[in-house]
């Protein structure tokens, strides 16, 4: 119920009551489960996203490694919930790269092993492909290197209209990425 509510404080955008109780859902799954427990890894990266969105990218790239190295100890690197915790990481580090344009090199690393990994579990055309392919394009975006953007975007947009329909807001949002690409 803690965690619920934390997330419903987290879409309201009442992000400082969000990490208030994430923290403290943290601590207790700390203390009941211990450290590298599945939940309370889950408590650890839903954390993370809010000091993301709060524009503490340094503590949720700290929690956000950890959930990583925890989830890959659990699963291994070709799990769903490792890519998912390393292209998390990937997107802070994109988040980071828009200051320090270092940072964009990690970023495009990361991205790149998560989308080869789901292309070769799902294929191209799966959602969570498609999200990562979409994510690098932005990274690419941001190092200036618009063709290869504009590439990956034109990939994103057929997958998703396939899966979703041309005017799916996904699609569409990805549409209006690819027009400023342009």
């Amino acid at each position: 119920a803690m965690g619920s509510l934390a997330n419903t404080y987290h879409f309201q955008w009442r992000l400082e009551e969000a990490i208030d109780l994430k923290k403290q859902i943290l601590e207790e799954r700390t203390k009941y489960m211990g450290e590298r427990h599945p939940e309370t890894l889950g408590a650890m990266g839903s954390l993370a996203t809010s000091y993301s969105d709060q524009g503490l990218l340094d503590l949720a790239e700290t929690l956000q490694r950890e959930v990583m190295v925890g989830r890959e100890a659990q699963w291994g690197n070709q799990n769903p919930e490792y890519l998912s915790a390393k292209g998390s990481l990937s997107y802070t580090y994109y988040l980071q790269g828009l200051h320090h344009k270092a940072r964009l090199d990690d970023a495009e690393k990361y991205q790149l092993e998560v989308r080869d990994v789901r292309m070769k579990l799902w294929g191209e055309q799966h959602v969570e492909t498609l999200g990562a392919m979409r994510h690098l394009a932005k990274t690419y975006y941001a190092q200036g290197r618009l063709g290869e953007a504009a590439d990956l975007q034109e990939k994103v947009i057929f997958g998703m209209e396939k899966l979703l329909g041309e005017y799916h807001p996904g699609t569409l949002s990805v549409r209006e990425e690819l027009s400023t690409t342009y």
